[in-house]
């Protein structure tokens, strides 16, 4: 393998850690965690920022008191024999002083050095210590946590988050590495970042590629060599006996491991090796059971062999049968090649456990057991299927649902009844229809489970109640969110944990929010975050299911930098849950925030691509974003664009897209860009044709936000019309409707074509709370409103014009009045004053004299009226 240094990430989540820490920090892992590389990045970090540090790296030399005071004594630059007073002295200057000591399991055969070092916290004000380790120090650490002056930072801290092991990769890998493979990694390597490194390493070698990936193995010389290295060669033969034996088990209970080496004191033997700094650690208070790294596991089995490997998982199979660990007797079946005992295993693990579906090891086992095989197994197949569902290889789901149903209808013998598994069959089926967004089978599969409620347990009657009213909001069928929401909540207590009613929660919150009760929406959604937060700790993997919706709900309320946070926070883990109109909710929002920020090219970027980062391509997604892409082209006047993107989903002027029964929230979309597509065609007539029954269809079904924002492309439309009246009533029921709900993205979409009517509303006979609302508007809508200086307008923003634009121009340098440019061009006045406004758009400006100002330096002026009008045609 060719070495090659790999690019460091800084730590900056680690750092926040050290830097608002207590006085005494304690990093302690197993070797190739970052520690010493977090010490010396907080060390040039502290120094960088004006904080004296000081870092010494301990070696078996420096047991001795004296020799410490040494080296101390150097690393705070102090020249010549030192004693303990010169160095409290050069501790004591002003201001806060911190010291890193690493390889500080050198302490263990020194008490005395290790005391002197604590004392120092005594006796320094302003002292900040850090400690790293691998294993024990002997320091007597109790009464700093007692006090609450102790941050210990783990093997479980100090491994890699998701959003560490994507930048590495990204800065180190040189070449593109799929969304499957970069999960491969996590799994085997479970954030070890020395394993990240050793596998880039790997990808610059004779055999290395990024197709290879993941190709990293315990059983491979540079890790085997590695692990030895570092600690296990010089563990007692005894310790790395042990460790040998109990690698073969997934969870180290000390309990287990005592049954399955006939002995007594495994607990002695795990806590030894994790005081010597073993790739092993307890994961309980009480230690008694402990984690072992996977590819330390992998290392630690190859020395075994097979015979004497084959002969400890036998024994493994057979007593987490008896304890009725069924998952992990299924994997010790395929370790030892007994597919058809690992099959029945998981099928009964899965029987009494219908919300496995989440669990990984589950799932791996699932697709692990032979094919031919698996195809007996319903329950094993129903899990597959809806996996596969949720991750969108839809056309692989349903075979496996087609499998299970061939063995349902064919009786074979099962431990779980038919009608049980017809449930969860239909249920699958209903999630299928779902993903494809056929909502009319979705629903259909729904009143069928409905009447064998039942039937069905708990979990799965959750889950799909939950579908049902995501399938109702999809289709604006109202009705039923409520009576399915409070149903589902009655199923919640006999559940394990709340936290499965996160989805429910989610989709009851979006129904209040797009039936105009935006303030319980939000309290709803703010609260579960809350909960779950406090729950699970910051940043929780569910959490991004109720933080999408609620970074969508914030962007409709103008609190743009909370739905950033929220976005920031939680967009990446949300495609996991695949819920499609959360993920597409996700991408749109993103979009929505970078244009509003100025970065439109980002902004219609995301929206170029789908956000599915595995599975088909299908329909919806493409469509939806396309969709929305069209809309943003249309409204920022990138019409050529927009028309390709019109091109490419079939949207035409010729098909009116009017509302049919249970049109969705994807065909209401697609509508208003078609009204935006008709509108930049002139076309004002079709456009309201098509936009008052769409606002009539949404007013009968009660959806109030989507009401909203089609009264106010009405008054739009008839703006542009010349008909001021009927748009003043128009946006007056949209200011009527939205003020409760604070709709306000609904009309800043608008708000160049009807900021003159809005004003005339906020002046006339209006509600306080409706007057508030549009207080709350008009001050946003004025924030781009900054005139630039005519000299530093560049010329190549003419190229922007499309030729009608030109036209305008001309004439409007030429003093003409919006009336007559109309009469010269063929238009209505509000036609005219609707393409000035994308005029103003595009150069930065909101006052008709700066126009003849810029024509007139660009020299666009024309030397007869006639070629303005051709200009035109």
């Amino acid at each position: 393998m060719q070495g090659k240094r790999i690019e460091i990430i800084p730590r900056e989540r680690l750092l926040a850690l050290l830097d608002g820490g207590p006085a005494l920090t304690v990093l302690r892992a197993p070797a190739g965690y970052g520690k010493s590389v977090l010490l010396d990045q907080w060390h040039a970090r502290s120094r960088a920022g004006g904080i004296a540090a000081c870092r010494i790296a301990l070696t078996g030399d420096d047991t001795d008191p004296a020799c410490f005071q040494e080296r101390l004594a150097e690393a705070l630059g102090l020249e010549g024999t030192a004693s303990r007073r010169d160095l409290l002295a050069a501790l004591r200057a002003p201001g806060e002083i911190r010291l890193l000591v690493d390889d500080a399991d050198h302490l263990l055969a020194a008490p005395q050095t290790g005391a002197q070092i604590l004392r120092f916290l005594a006796e320094v004000p302003g002292l900040r210590l850090a400690i790293a380790s691998r294993g024990e120090t002997g320091l007597p650490l109790a009464k700093f946590g007692a006090g609450g002056d102790l941050l210990r930072l783990g093997a479980n801290m100090l491994r890699f988050d998701q959003q560490e092991q994507l930048r590495l990769i990204e800065h180190n890998a040189e070449a593109h590495l799929s969304g499957s493979q970069i999960e491969a990694l996590n799994h085997s390597f479970r954030g070890w970042p020395s394993g990240y490194s050793l596998e880039l390493q790997s990808l610059h070698g004779p055999h290395g590629s990024a197709a290879a990936l993941p190709s990293l193995r315990g059983s491979w010389r540079v890790l085997t060599a590695y692990f030895r290295e570092e600690g296990f060669d010089a563990m007692p033969a005894d310790l790395q006996d042990f460790l040998e034996q109990v690698s073969v088990l997934e969870r180290l209970e000390t309990a287990m491991c005592d049954k399955l080496l006939g002995i007594s004191g495994s607990d002695a033997m795990l806590d030894r090796a994790y005081a010597l700094g073993a790739h092993v650690w307890p994961i309980d208070p009480e230690h008694t059971t402990y984690e072992m790294l996977p590819l330390y596991a992998e290392f630690l089995r190859t020395r075994l062999g097979p015979a004497r490997s084959g002969e400890l998982r036998r024994r493994a199979c057979d007593l987490l049968e008896a304890q009725e660990d069924y998952r992990a007797a299924a994997g010790q079946a395929l370790a030892l090649g007994d597919h058809e005992r690992a099959g029945a295993f998981l099928e009964h693990q899965i029987r009494i456990d219908f919300a496995s579906r989440d669990e990984g090891p589950v799932l791996d086992l699932a697709n692990a057991i032979d094919p031919a095989v698996r195809a007996h197994y319903p329950l094993i197949l129903l899990t597959l299927g809806m996996r596969l569902i949720f991750s969108f290889h839809f056309e692989q789901a349903r075979k496996y649902l087609d499998q299970a149903r061939k063995v349902i209808e064919g009786g074979t013998p099962c431990e779980t009844d038919r009608q049980t598994l017809e449930m969860l069959l239909l249920h699958r089926e209903m999630l299928l229809a779902l993903g494809l967004h056929d909502m009319t089978q979705a629903q259909a599969h729904g009143d069928r489970l409905l009447r064998n409620m039942d039937l069905i347990p708990p979990m799965q009657r959750v889950m799909i109640l939950n579908s049902l009213t995501q399938a109702q909001l999809e289709l604006y069928i109202f009705r039923g969110a409520e009576r399915f929401y409070v149903q589902a909540k009655s199923l919640i207590p006999e559940l394990d944990s709340w936290v499965s009613s996160i989805p429910l929660e989610t989709f009851y919150a979006r129904y209040l929010f797009m039936t105009g009760r935006t303030a319980a929406a939000v309290d709803l959604l703010e609260s579960t975050l809350g909960h779950l937060i406090e729950e699970t700790g910051p940043k929780p993997l569910l959490g991004s299911i109720a933080a999408i919706a609620l970074a969508e709900m914030k962007l409709e309320l103008g609190d743009l930098d909370e739905a950033r946070r929220l976005l920031a926070d939680y967009g990446e883990n949300l495609e996991h849950f695949g819920f499609i109109s959360l993920i597409l909710a996700g991408r749109i929002s993103q979009a929505r925030l970078l244009i509003a920020g100025g970065e439109a090219e980002k902004g219609l970027a995301m929206l170029e691509h789908t956000p599915v980062s595995a599975g088909e391509l299908f329909d919806r997604v493409n469509r939806a974003l396309a969709v929305e892409r069209i809309d943003w082209l249309l409204r920022l006047g990138r019409d050529q664009a927009a028309k390709h993107a019109c091109h490419a989903i079939g949207m035409s002027l010729s098909r009116p897209p009017e509302p049919e029964t249970c049109a969705g929230t994807g065909e209401e979309a697609y509508a208003a860009a078609w009204v935006r597509l008709a509108r930049s065609h002139n076309r004002i007539d079709e456009a309201l044709h098509v936009a008052r029954k769409w606002q009539r269809y949404t007013e009968g079904v009660g959806a109030i936000k989507s009401n909203v924002r089609w009264n106010v492309l009405i008054a739009g439309l008839l703006t542009l019309a010349g008909d001021k009246t009927q748009s003043m009533r128009a946006l007056r029921r949209a200011v009527s409707m939205g003020a409760p709900g604070q709709y306000r993205q609904s009309f800043l979409s608008e708000i160049d074509l009807l900021r003159d009517q809005l004003g005339t509303l906020l002046r006339g006979d209006l509600e306080e709370p409706e007057a508030e609302f549009l207080r709350s508007i008009l001050p946003d809508a004025e924030q781009d409103a900054r005139p630039p200086a005519a000299q530093d307008m560049p010329v190549k923003l003419v190229g922007a014009f499309t030729s009608r634009e030109n036209a305008i121009l001309r004439l409007v340098a030429r003093g003409m009045t919006n009336r007559e440019i109309g009469n010269a061009l063929g238009m209505t006045e509000g036609t005219v004053k609707w393409y000035l406004h994308r005029i103003y758009d595009k150069l930065g400006i909101r006052r008709r004299s700066q126009i003849a100002m810029l024509v007139a330096q660009w020299n666009l002026g024309a030397s007869q009226p006639q070629e303005s009008l051709e200009a035109a045609e």
